[in-house]
């Protein structure tokens, strides 16, 4: 079964795949964050400088979308097959969509991204697979917020607007498997 709160059509499509979409009343319609709240930094950077990323072509009012992994997640081991094979991969927002990796090292993401013939801008987050980073992990609040109380919250799919100055989000759908 699936949860998918404010779904639109990119976020049906990654539902679809997995079974029925169900949507219920969420416990929040929209939630803003900006990049430092959410913990994420583009592959291969300093931690410490948490400058957004770039994509060409990105500005304020843009809708961009955010698949949060981690490579050892069964979920996401299945999903993100499924969903190139689907073609969602070429369909999720087009130059608009990161590939989050959450409580794994970042080779560990850029490896489990070029397994799967991923070539979207990768993101790192939390870098260890502990109790302690799993209640720390940034994103944990946006999953709350929807209504998400998987435990490690893997894989979710989110998708914004980028605010005018472009250094934060209005996120309006997060969708998960259950």
């Amino acid at each position: 079964m699936l949860a998918g709160l404010s779904c639109n059509c990119a976020a049906s499509f990654f539902l679809a795949r997995r079974g029925q979409i169900v949507q219920e009343p969420a416990p929040m319609q929209h939630y803003e964050l900006s990049w430092a709240q959410l913990g994420w930094w583009p592959f291969g950077s300093d931690r410490a400088g948490r400058a957004p990323p770039s994509l060409p072509g990105i500005h304020p009012g843009d809708r961009v979308a955010f698949l949060v992994v981690a490579p050892w997640c069964p979920d996401c081991q299945e999903l993100v097959p499924a969903m190139i094979l689907d073609g969602f991969a070429e369909q999720a927002l087009p130059g608009k969509t990161w590939l989050v990796g959450e409580f794994a090292p970042e080779r560990a993401v850029a490896e489990f991204a070029r397994e799967r013939e991923l070539h979207w801008p990768l993101l790192c987050g939390t870098q260890e697979k502990t109790e302690i980073a799993r209640m720390e992990a940034r994103f944990a609040s946006v999953r709350r917020a929807f209504g998400d109380t998987r435990y490690w919250g893997l894989p979710t799919y989110i998708e914004a607007v980028v605010q005018p100055g472009g250094s934060s989000f209005l996120i309006d759908t997060v969708t998960w498997p259950e």
